[in-house]
């Protein structure tokens, strides 16, 4: 696959892992670039068949750090960051879990059944992206 269209299916998971550290949508927008563009950089070291957000997050953490160090007053030490770091990732995991489950319910669910809980038929998020 690639790159565009990776990045396209993962970038919500890579940007709600920023977003669940630095708390700021303006400043997670601006991590999400910096990661972004990072990753379009080096996307020849991106192992094709292996998890793309799992390759994202760790350059999304270094990103993360290196916005503190510049752009904070008040940074984190790289020991809070690792323990957030490490939070953050299960979290993420625990919602693709989470998500994976409700998407093996509805589909047991009967076709009239399944369009009374999403209203169209298909699940979608407030934004518009699929589940």
């Amino acid at each position: 696959m690639d790159f565009i269209h990776l990045m396209s299916v993962n970038q919500m998971n890579i940007y709600a892992y920023i977003m669940s550290i630095v708390g700021n949508s303006n400043d997670a927008d601006d991590i999400m670039q910096n990661t972004s563009t990072f990753m379009w950089d080096r996307y020849s070291e991106f192992k094709s068949g292996t998890d793309f957000v799992s390759w994202g997050i760790p350059i999304a953490y270094y990103k993360i750090k290196e916005f503190h160090k510049q752009k904070s007053r008040h940074h984190f030490s790289d020991d809070v960051l690792d323990i957030i770091h490490r939070k953050a990732q299960e979290d993420l995991t625990d919602i693709n879990l989470y998500v994976e489950k409700l998407r093996q319910c509805l589909a047991k669910l009967s076709p009239p059944d399944s369009r009374d809980v999403s209203g169209s038929g298909s699940l979608v998020y407030g934004d518009g992206t699929g589940l």
